[in-house]
C-alpha cells in the first residue's frame, strides 16, 4: 500500500485531496486541501533512503511551477473528480 496507490485514484488522475493542516502553496498562500493530478512517490524513491519515522511516501499534485510534494500521512480524504470544487481560497488549484 504506501508507496504506490491511493485507493480508485491512478497516477495523473486529477483528484481533490484535502489534509489535516493548511501548507503553503507554490503562491505564498495557504491552502487546505488541493486539486489536480496525482503521483504517489516512495520516500526512498525521493530521498534515496528508507526514513525510520512514520512518512514513508509522499503525494504530488500538480506538475512543474503548479506542484505541491507532501507527506503521504498528512493526507485526510482523496477524491477522484474531473470537478474543481467551489471553495476558493481553501483548495490549491494545481492543474
Amino acid at each position: 500500500m504506501p508507496g504506490t496507490t491511493l485507493p480508485m485514484i491512478q497516477p495523473g488522475q486529477l483528484a481533490l485531496l484535502q489534509f489535516d493542516d493548511w501548507f503553503i502553496a507554490p503562491d505564498g498562500s495557504e491552502y487546505k486541501a488541493a486539486y489536480g493530478p496525482v503521483n504517489i512517490i516512495k520516500a526512498e524513491d525521493l530521498l534515496g533512503f528508507v526514513p525510520k519515522g512514520d512518512t514513508n511516501w509522499y503525494v504530488q499534485i500538480g506538475y512543474d511551477d503548479k506542484a505541491i510534494l507532501l507527506a503521504g500521512c498528512r493526507v485526510h480524504s482523496a477524491s477522484p473528480t474531473t470537478t474543481f470544487p467551489s471553495r476558493p481560497g481553501v483548495v490549491w488549484d494545481a492543474r
